[in-house]
Parts: structure tokens; C-alpha cells; sequence
């Protein structure tokens, strides 16, 4: 499992980016939808012309459960449906998440980004810097497609971040290079699983 838009770690950003990115900061929850509604209200854009900040997420959910125990947000039957065959699920040393992967087929990753305080939003701000950089919406809570080190979709490495409330989001990363195609379709939809066992976990 790679750590997903952790900005400590992501290379070639600038030293100002990096030092904004992995200021300490506490948890906090996101919400998202499907859609490409992705307006703020705000005038203030970054300089690839996006808003400066997340939506608002209308329905928060508290994510301490999954913060603790990271490999709880995916059941065997959610990895499953993400074809990752046989997997095995292995927890981060280094920060809270888990990644599933499999003997052959695709690995799953879910990261719980609980540095930046300002959740969404402070991804969003970076959002020029950043290799790909596409909004949208996963059942309702914000989102974004975008990995900050490289844009490794064409050989199947699809990085998603969904806010679960205006100061937390996670990172769901799903990677095939035997068949890069439906890997930003498995990375929404492991998210859209998140989403769904965190709102069965009594998140809201």
C-alpha cells in the first residue's frame, strides 16, 4: 500500500508546499457524492483556476473507528468486489491505513489523511501542484481524483480522496497494471464502500 497524498512524503513539491501540507493537525470527518458539482461559494481559486477550498460537507461522519482501526473500513466482501484476489490486509506503520492486496489482481489501499486540519480543503489549495486533479462527488460527500507525486493512471494506479467531514478525508488507491482501465472505477467504488460500512458503524 502506498501512503496516498501524504504531503510529508510526496516528491517534487515545493519546500513551501510541503511545509503547509504536514503541519500537525488533529482528526476530522468529509462527506461526498457523485457529480461534478464542484462550487464553494468562494472567489478565491488556485492557479490552475479551482476553488481554494472543499465543499462543505452537509452530513459529517465521524471517523474514529476507522482512524483506530484502519483495516475495519473494508469488509471481505467489499474487497472482494474490487476483484483483489485472496487478499491480505496489512495496516500502516507509518499512519492510519490499511491496504488490501491480493496473490494476482488489483491492491486496494484506504489512508486516513488526519495532518491536515482543514481536511478537503487544504488539498484543494494545493490542487495546482498536484500531478491530476479532477472533482467530483461520491454519494453525496466531496472529492477529488489526484495523487501528488505522478499521474500513474495509465498503468492502473488511481489515487481518490472524499471528505467525511470539513476536517477530514481519506485516500482510496487502487492499482492493476495487468488491467489499468477500471482502476478509477474500483477506487470510487472501495470509497463508496467506506462511506456506506462508516454510516453502518454509527459515523454520523
Amino acid at each position: 500500500m502506498k501512503a496516498r497524498v501524504t504531503w510529508c512524503l510526496a516528491l517534487g513539491l515545493a519546500a513551501v508546499t510541503t511545509v503547509a501540507a504536514c503541519s500537525p493537525g488533529g482528526k476530522g470527518q468529509a462527506q461526498q457524492t457523485p457529480g461534478g458539482n464542484t462550487s464553494t461559494g468562494s472567489s478565491t481559486t488556485t492557479a490552475n483556476g479551482s476553488p481554494s477550498s472543499a465543499p462543505k460537507v452537509a452530513t459529517p461522519l465521524n471517523a474514529t473507528t476507522f482512524v483506530n482501526n484502519p483495516c475495519s473500513a473494508l469488509a471481505s466482501a467489499d474487497v472482494a468486489g474490487l476483484r483483489v484476489t485472496n487478499p491480505i490486509s496489512k495496516p500502516s506503520n507509518t499512519h492510519p491505513g490499511c491496504g488490501w492486496t491480493g496473490e494476482t489482481g488489483g491492491s486496494e489501499g484506504i489512508d486516513w489523511n488526519t495532518d491536515n486540519t482543514n481536511g478537503l480543503s487544504d488539498l484543494y489549495a494545493k490542487s495546482s501542484t498536484i500531478a491530476y486533479w479532477q472533482p467530483i462527488r461520491v454519494d453525496g460527500y466531496p472529492a477529488a481524483y489526484g495523487d501528488a507525486i505522478q499521474d500513474s493512471r495509465p498503468q492502473g494506479d488511481c489515487v481518490l480522496n472524499v471528505a467525511v467531514n470539513d476536517h477530514l478525508y481519506f485516500s482510496s488507491s487502487f492499482n492493476n497494471p495487468a488491467n489499468p482501465g477500471p482502476s478509477c472505477d474500483m477506487a470510487k467504488q472501495a470509497a463508496s464502500d467506506v462511506l456506506k460500512n462508516l454510516k453502518g458503524s454509527g459515523g454520523s
